[in-house]
């Protein structure tokens, strides 16, 4: 069921300062604006202006213990440390990140107000404390069982005294070696490659940004030859990424933009400047619509529609139908992924959606083999 208003804000993470800032850049340049959820542990920690993860950072955020919302480099501290595979995946990524593009990683600082809403939400348990510390004990949703120590300190940037997040040296796992120095080392957060705050601003630790899902224009003013025309085709992308050629045609730093898409992001990150975030960009690249190599829709999405009093989250592939359908009336031009279109079409039956994606496979072989 779509949901609306505060309701669409508590489900996918986005502010309700920030929803109004979707809102007015959508009255502004009469687009339909979508973005894919940022996460319930981000909220707090946008609002509080840490800084957010770029096109070239793809790991995956936390979502358990002290360090929920950040990006971290121990890769069991992610939503998908579950797994072995999950894992292996954000470890990859920390080292792209890293090795590709000087990524570096930070220690991480919570704030008291942060450290009140995580053991509310119970993700965190108390075992202790002292004069200037507490010792909680984070449980991963898989069953990871870890001590944690929050140690009062004034990081640089702060105006006041936070926590320091630290972990038994013991327990440290993280893609680069370094050597324990005492019984309790840091929680280290990722620092963005393209990060404007200074590395010892404890703000430079890394949460969720603003990934675009959709921008759709009014059919009127649709424009696939100028405004709306991508970089290079998807198909095109995704072959040139296969083989490896040195320019995919994709700008470096943003992926498969449009001249619409640069002007809304520009835009949403002024809006979001001036309602007071600190952390720079929320929104740093090229929508979902434009990524390569998507074969799902990564579901739930935050959408706001020029005109309209309420924002929208969408949670299902019959929730955007209707959304598609019902709300946006045959106004706009809604342009797809190819990606979304066996779910759009099929939903869940996943045997005639991979017999469909089979034929078109085929048949796009053999027009390449005609060319």
């Amino acid at each position: 069921m779509i949901k609306y208003g505060r309701a669409a804000c508590d489900l996918t993470g986005i502010p309700e300062l920030h929803a109004k800032v979707f809102q007015s850049v959508a009255d502004l340049t009469g687009n339909v604006i979508s973005s894919r959820a940022v996460g319930i542990y981000a909220t707090g920690l946008i609002l509080e202006g840490y800084a957010s993860k770029g096109f070239h950072n793809k790991a995956k955020s936390c979502n358990w213990g002290p360090m929920a919302g950040f990006v971290l480099d121990d890769p069991r501290f992610t939503k998908v440390g579950g797994t072995e595979d999950g894992r292996r995946e954000q470890a990859n990524a920390l080292k792209h990140a890293i090795n590709d593009y000087n990524a570096i990683e930070v220690p991480l600082y919570i704030s008291e107000d942060r450290r009140k809403w995580l053991a509310a939400q119970r993700l965190i348990t108390f075992i202790d404390r002292d004069i200037d510390s507490y010792t909680y004990r984070g449980v991963s949703p898989w069953g990871l069982s870890l001590d944690f120590k929050l140690k009062r300190e004034r990081p640089s940037g702060a105006n006041e005294k936070m926590w320091a997040v630290l972990y038994k040296s013991a327990d440290r796992c993280s893609v680069r070696a370094g050597a324990a120095v005492a019984e309790w080392t840091p929680v280290m957060a990722m620092r963005d490659p393209m990060c404007a705050i200074p590395a010892d601003n404890y703000r430079a630790a890394t949460t969720g940004d603003y990934d675009l899902f959709a921008l759709w224009a009014r059919r009127a003013n649709y424009n696939p030859d100028i405004l709306d025309r991508r970089m290079v085709s998807h198909t095109v992308l995704e072959d040139n990424i296969r083989n490896r050629v040195m320019n995919t045609g994709e700008d470096a730093h943003l992926g498969n933009m449009t001249l619409r898409l640069h002007q809304i992001r520009n835009l949403l990150n002024q809006g979001f400047q001036g309602a007071g975030y600190m952390g720079g960009n929320m929104v740093h690249h090229s929508d979902e619509g434009g990524r390569p190599f998507v074969r799902d829709i990564d579901l739930p999405i935050f959408a706001v529609v020029p005109g309209r009093s309420q924002c929208f989250a969408i949670e299902t592939v019959p929730d955007l139908r209707q959304f598609i359908t019902a709300e946006l009336n045959g106004e706009f031009a809604p342009v797809f992924s190819p990606g979304w279109m066996k779910q759009l079409v099929f939903g869940s039956d996943i045997n005639a959606a991979n017999a469909l994606h089979a034929e078109l496979s085929r048949k796009l072989e053999i027009i390449r083999r005609r060319f």
